[in-house]
């Protein structure tokens, strides 16, 4: 597995501006939010496919972490430790992208994601966004619609430990919208060629409006999280 070049925290809060540079940014205030999320050392494997097209699969493997969190009333996460994915129940990380408009500096990025935990209940949703390059690295900036908590197994979201209700009754009514960034170690941009293995960082925060197409900053992200590097 590829492993990411320097600090990602600090790249993508310095590189925001720099990729953003053409887009209005609103963030959220920090009490809309009701879910964050956030997993390290993701895999990604690029599928090139017509010219300026291609396929970004993401997916856990043992070396990720990561963890899921509530944020009203209380906080509460589900956290996931290494070799979470390995196991044998359900916990599962997986994102579908295609890539389009490929060129030397820029794509979109449109697909799904879906966070599964160890008893089958599932975080999902849609997520569109713009990949850019950053210090060697792709940074994806998004947006996310249609998330959902689907209670497919006990309607509790479990990690390996920790774990919070998924009904927001009375709070927010799905489904909810938010904002997200990866970051994505590749050993050449999309425009050269398929890949396999390359290290990959997301992290996201969801609100109960919808986002429009307003997109939090980068940096605003990247202290609303507090993993290490």
């Amino acid at each position: 597995m590829v492993t990411l070049r320097g600090g990602w925290r600090a790249r993508l809060a310095l590189g925001s501006i720099g990729v953003l540079s053409a887009m209005a940014l609103t963030a959220h205030p920090a009490a809309a939010q009701i879910l964050t999320y956030g997993f390290t050392d993701l895999r990604s494997d690029f599928t090139a496919g017509a010219p300026g097209t291609g396929t970004l699969n993401i997916m856990a493997v043992s070396a990720s972490t990561g963890d899921v969190t509530r944020l009203v009333p209380t906080t509460q996460s589900a956290l996931f430790v290494q070799d979470f994915v390995s196991g044998p129940d359900p916990a599962n990380v997986v994102l579908s992208l295609g890539l389009t408009g490929i060129t030397a500096s820029s794509a979109a990025a449109a697909g799904t994601f879906t966070i599964t935990d160890i008893n089958g209940d599932t975080l999902t949703g849609n997520v569109t966004g713009l990949v850019a390059p950053l210090g060697g690295n792709a940074a994806l900036v998004g947006t996310l619609s249609n998330v959902l908590l689907n209670g497919s197994g006990n309607g509790i979201f479990e990690g390996t430990s920790g774990s919070f209700p998924m009904s927001f009754a009375g709070i927010a009514t799905p489904p909810f919208s938010g904002a997200t960034n990866y970051l994505i170690s590749i050993p050449a941009w999309f425009d050269q060629g398929s890949f396999t293995g390359a290290s990959t960082q997301i992290q996201a925060q969801i609100v109960p409006e919808p986002a429009g197409l307003a997109l939090l900053a980068l940096g605003a992200l990247a202290v609303g999280r507090r993993r290490a590097a």
